[in-house]
């Protein structure tokens, strides 16, 4: 039975699909099954993962669009028992061949690590690469970052499936932040990392949730942090960034790029 269950949804992602499922079916760790959710996609998605010959591949088709979080419910559904880890990827990110040979290696090295995520370099429609990001892979320091802007990119994680199951997977109350909730959740009991090294491309563009509903993420980000606040999550910086997501989510355009200079100032003086 496979080690890994790598879940990918997607929903009208014919542009950039085929890629993204080359970029699993590459890996040099092969020992996984690969779920994909079409979620009711109209542009031709089904028929581009479909066309993919490879037993690894469950693919289940959705008649209508339930959302991101539904959809991961569901696959998470269709893990194998005998799974020990579950990954994440994301229907226009490309991983990196040794991405999952790292993961594992890194899980199996760090025992006391419910769920790694890994470095990633930002590219646009292009695939140009815009930037590469390279935080601090130590435990307290994902913790904290979860308040302002996460360092583990949900299509970068692989988590222990045991942990997923305890926390009874996502919370379907969320449309969106969906991932820094279940990220808050299971760093509130359990330490996580980074693989310090490049092994995903995480794609931006005017088509993503993250770009084209931001004030929306941003209230949904806001209301997993509160929540976490209430479960008594220990972190004094907790607070501060309810307040900044309420900011960013309620305010006026004009007066969101005021606080955001504001905000990188105050950082940069008090947060070290």
């Amino acid at each position: 039975m496979p080690r890994i269950s790598v879940i990918m949804p997607f929903y009208n992602a014919a542009r950039y699909l085929r890629q993204s499922i080359e970029s699993i079916l590459n890996q040099t760790f092969g020992d996984f099954e690969f779920i994909l959710i079409d979620d009711g996609s109209t542009d031709g998605s089904y028929d581009i993962a479909r066309g993919f010959n490879d037993r690894r591949i469950i693919l289940f088709r959705q008649e209508r669009n339930m959302g991101l979080t539904r959809s991961l419910n569901k696959a998470l559904a269709m893990v194998s028992p005998d799974a020990e880890f579950v990954a994440r990827m994301d229907a226009d990110d490309w991983s990196y061949p040794t991405r999952f040979e790292r993961q594992v290696r890194f899980l199996e090295a760090h025992r006391d690590i419910a769920g790694v995520g890994c470095w990633y370099e930002i590219i646009g429609e292009s695939a140009r690469v815009l930037k590469t990001v390279r935080p601090s892979p130590a435990p307290s320091a994902v913790r904290r970052s979860l308040i302002w802007h996460s360092s583990i990119m949900h299509p970068s994680l692989m988590v222990r499936k045991e942990v997923l199951e305890k926390l009874g997977g996502y919370d379907e109350m969320y449309r969106f932040a969906e991932d820094r909730d279940l990220l808050l959740r299971i760093t509130q009991t359990y330490k996580m990392s980074l693989v310090p090294e490049v092994l995903l491309k995480y794609r931006t563009s005017y088509a993503s949730v993250s770009i084209q509903r931001e004030r929306e993420q941003k209230k949904a980000s806001c209301l997993a942090l509160y929540r976490a606040m209430c479960r008594g999550y220990c972190s004094p910086l907790l607070l501060i960034g309810v307040v900044h997501k309420a900011l960013g989510a309620y305010l006026p355009m004009s007066v969101i790029k005021l606080q955001r200079s504001l905000w990188c100032l105050l950082r940069l003086r008090f947060v070290k």
